[in-house]
């Protein structure tokens, strides 16, 4: 069919991924910094924010100005989202944390807090990786049966 343009799902996936790994180790990279600090006087912990980045990109991406989008005309139809290229880099940003009590020495750290986040974003980038692992697999499982 002319003027039908495929676009490749596994380079967008993978960047997505790629993307959100990234963000996961400078989280644990900032969460390892507030622990550390604890106990530092005026020491004011920081946070990463990336997921909600990541979605005004994905949202932008999707909008009818940047792609070819299907209708939608029942609830449970699936979206159908061609776009023109990856998803935009998206760049995790350091913050301050604006949560948490702040202590009469002025450090507003949480140890339990922290170590829930930790816990949390382990698991998270435990998950990004196995994802990764399965697109891997699918690619080759699509190479290795293409071939027969």
């Amino acid at each position: 069919m002319e003027g039908v343009r495929s676009v490749p799902v596994f380079p967008k996936v993978t960047g997505v991924l790629e993307q959100s790994m990234k963000a996961a180790g400078l989280r644990h990279q900032v969460i390892a910094n507030n622990i550390a600090n604890v106990n530092v006087p005026g020491f004011q912990a920081s946070e990463v924010s990336f997921e909600e980045h990541l979605k005004e990109a994905i949202q932008q991406e999707a909008s009818p100005e940047t792609g070819l989008q299907g209708l939608v005309a029942h609830e449970r139809h699936i979206p159908i989202n061609l776009s023109r290229g990856p998803v935009l880099p998206v760049e995790p940003r350091i913050q301050p944390t604006v949560t948490g009590q702040m202590r009469q020495d002025g450090n507003n750290v949480d140890i339990e807090a922290e170590q829930a986040k930790l816990a949390a974003n382990q698991l998270w980038y435990q998950s990004l990786v196995r994802s990764l692992q399965d697109e891997f697999s699918r690619l080759r499982t699509a190479i290795m049966e293409g071939r027969r």
